[in-house]
């Protein structure tokens, strides 16, 4: 009984949004294009992640643990992921903190390059019998994409120098001073990337594959020097003169490794040489490696005047330009004689904004008369349902007006 008496009292509301959920809902009405575009996709070509770090003959990642720089100190920071933050020991003694971040890989909004070939292969029988003709069909996608990190050292005044508290002699007493050398020479920050799927195929193809294929430097890396004074100096000619990774200069190349460590290197001529061939699809991966080598990475440290100390603590900006492989694969069926010979097909592919075949699709389903009469229909039954609800009078008025005129 409550429900009916609330259904008698609120009916009016119940029609209405009944109505509107009926207008609005694009699968009722048939727009296509509205409720599936073709194309999905973030701005990322590739995901990638600040892994781990090789430093002092030892892995250290989010699992991994080297041996201690200061005996019985634990790291008071190690956090790898989309940036990182590492040090080995305590927060402002022993050896300095490391940290990078990156931008995205992004796809430029550039017209890849493609590369089309076939391959032919045996006949097959289907299952009614009939013998058919098959061919591999293989297109490949060049992108081209813009990457950015930086990476770069901070810490204290004892850091600078690799101080830290060995002993301390009771409560006011003197304290016993030890070091470590304060440098990452000779190591290397390690970086996992994984593709992501940024193109979609409206002719499905049988397999899909995604690869980094050149990833250099498009500028030489940009010093920066951070001082005992908090003030920074860009392209600090101290610091570069110091400072030494790989890559470096404009147009110096990562590798690309298949496993954490350097094994199984991947690159553009790995996959160019299948031109005219059936691909090898353990050629991709869901997921490949590279590093940064920091051949030498430390602060700044000296005394000026005899008297005062001073130090500076190196960031290093690297401007990345990079490739990455997208190959679709189709297996075409044909009549065996009935075709006599069989050309590439070009794929149709979206690599546009959602929003374009949003709009793109409203266009297509007002072009039709039937459509538009159907959204003509609708908007009466809107507006006599509206005017139903909100001014039931005017009806009466209406008929009452007719039959006077009669």
């Amino acid at each position: 009984m409550q429900i009916e008496a609330w259904a008698k009292k609120y009916w009016k509301f119940l029609v209405l949004g009944v109505l509107v959920f009926i207008i609005f809902n694009p699968s009722i009405i048939g727009i296509k294009g509205l409720s599936g575009v073709g194309y999905l996709s973030g701005t990322q070509g590739l995901q990638p992640e600040f892994n781990s770090l090789y430093w002092n003959n030892a892995w250290w990642s989010n699992t991994e643990r080297g041996a201690e720089t200061i005996p019985g100190v634990s790291p008071s920071s190690m956090s790898f992921g989309w940036d990182m933050v590492f040090d080995p020991d305590r927060a402002s003694e022993g050896m300095p903190d490391m940290g990078a971040t990156e931008q995205a890989i992004t796809v430029d909004p550039v017209a890849p390059l493609v590369t089309s070939w076939s391959v032919p292969q045996p006949n097959e029988t289907l299952p009614n019998g009939t013998v058919v003709g098959v061919t591999k069909q293989f297109d490949l996608y060049r992108y081209t994409c813009d990457w950015a990190m930086n990476v770069w050292l901070s810490g204290s005044e004892w850091e600078a120098d690799g101080k830290y508290t060995k002993v301390e002699r009771g409560l006011g007493g003197s304290s016993e001073v030890a070091y470590v050398n304060p440098s990452y020479a000779d190591s290397a920050l390690w970086i996992k990337v994984s593709p992501t799927k940024f193109v979609y195929f409206t002719e499905n193809p049988t397999h899909v594959y995604f690869a980094p294929a050149y990833i250099a430097l498009k500028e030489p890396v940009i010093w920066a020097g951070v001082d005992n004074n908090g003030q920074t100096v860009v392209n600090d000619a101290d610091v570069g003169k110091v400072e030494d990774l790989i890559p470096k200069n404009t147009g110096e190349p990562l590798g690309i490794y298949y496993n954490r460590g350097g094994t199984g290197t991947f690159n553009e001529s790995t996959i160019q040489h299948y031109e005219g061939l059936t691909l090898d699809p353990s050629l991709f991966q869901d997921a490949y490696w590279t590093r940064i080598s920091l051949i030498q990475f430390k602060p700044l440290s000296w005394t000026n005047n005899l008297f005062w100390h001073a130090w500076k603590y190196p960031s290093a900006y690297l401007h990345f330009q990079v490739y990455i492989y997208v190959v679709g694969e189709w297996k075409v069926y044909f009549q065996t004689g009935e075709i006599p010979a069989l050309t590439p097909h070009t794929p149709i592919m979206e690599t546009s904004n959602p929003l374009t075949n949003l709009f793109a699709g409203a266009a297509a389903w007002f072009a039709s008369p039937f459509n538009q009469l159907w959204l003509f229909f609708i908007l009466i039954v809107f507006v006599v349902v509206l005017v139903s609800i909100f001014n039931p009078g005017l009806w009466s008025m209406l008929a009452l007006s007719r039959r006077k005129q009669e």
